[in-house]
């Protein structure tokens, strides 16, 4: 997968994840977190050659651990 493609596959999930934590019920969240934080797991070793990636990757998938807003 090239570069491009990385970044927006990440900015798809945050972009979503925030807008719909502000929507939806905690059960719900929770679902989708689940699956988000799959989704972001898919890339780990697409990120391995972009080190700045390596690092949105990481905090991607802080955020989605983090306390349901």
């Amino acid at each position: 997968m090239d570069r491009r493609h990385i970044e927006l596959q990440l900015r798809a999930v945050l972009v979503t994840y925030r807008i719909e934590q502000r929507r939806r019920d905690s059960p719900t969240m929770e679902a989708f977190r689940a699956r988000a934080l799959s989704l972001l797991e898919g890339l780990g070793g697409e990120v391995e050659p972009y080190p700045d990636l390596q690092d949105a990757l990481r905090d991607a998938r802080g955020e989605l651990d983090g306390p349901a807003g």
